[in-house]
Order: C-alpha cells, then structure tokens, then sequence
C-alpha cells in the first residue's frame, strides 16, 4: 500500500473522475464537504437515479456557506475508487472557479502531504500508520514520512 501522488494545477486544481466522467477539483482543506460541484458540472455527472433530493450544507474557508443538493457517485482519485460517494451540487451562482471543491472530509479521512516544490497532493492510503521523522541530513531542515512506522519508530 504505497502513497499516491495526483499532480495540482494553478490554483490547486486536481483531475479526478465522478461516474466515469474527469472533473477539476480544487484542494479546500477549509470545506467541511466531500466533494462539492457546480451544479451545471453536477447535472452532467449524477445520474437521475442517484439524486437523493436531500439538501446539504458546507462551508469554505472564505466563510462562504455551500448549500445544494446531495447525489451519489463512484468517485476515482490517483487509482482510488470511492463507491457511492455523497456528492453536492452548489445551485446558483458562486465563486467556485473549476468544477468544483475537494473538501476536508475527503481530505481529513487519511493523511494528506501539500508537496509544493514538486506541486502534487499525496494521499496515503486510509488506516496506514505513517509519522514524520527527521532527515538523514538535519542541515537540509526537511522531514520525510516514514511509512508503516509507529510514532515511537518501533
């Protein structure tokens, strides 16, 4: 169970597929949802049959309060399929620039690694032991993970 790593885009944009179909996600470690998208990219994505007709509501970092409707999709992220995923729409217009959000349930459900210099979002796989410890050479100041290692590196 190796880490994945999905390369970000400006503006943290992610590529990942709903149904099948590719989406453009930003990263929001701020949004409390799943995965929430603009509802034009939502019509295309949820099939009828999936729709819940549940209202659902999240917030942005920016405060932005993200309401809509909840529907049911097979979510793929760097070879990882999340089956039957709730997936929001966000009706109206907003700031959302991409087709939608990434959000901290998503991202808060594993460990996650912002990888600026190389721009990539690493994603270790759900229930694996992963730590930080010092690098070989502590001049650089830098941490690798070490995974499968418990905090006390035993």
């Amino acid at each position: 169970l190796a880490p994945r790593s999905v390369p970000f885009g400006p503006g943290f944009a992610i590529k990942a597929t709903i149904n099948g179909k590719p989406v453009n996600l930003k990263i929001d470690y701020g949004s409390t949802g799943t995965v929430v998208l603009r509802d034009e990219i939502w019509q295309q994505v949820i099939p009828v049959a999936s729709r819940t007709g549940k209202a659902t509501s999240s917030t942005r970092a920016d405060g932005l309060e993200i309401g809509g409707e909840i529907g049911t999709g097979n979510f793929e992220i760097a070879g990882m399929v999340v089956p039957n995923m709730p997936i929001a729409s966000r009706a109206g217009s907003d700031r959302i620039k991409d087709d939608g959000l990434l959000g901290l349930a998503i991202l808060g459900a594993t460990t996650t690694v912002l990888d600026m210099p190389k721009q990539r979002l690493v994603l270790f796989p759900p229930n694996l032991d992963v730590s930080i410890s010092p690098s070989e050479n502590p001049s650089m100041g830098t941490a690798k993970p070490d995974v499968g290692a418990s905090a006390s590196g035993t």
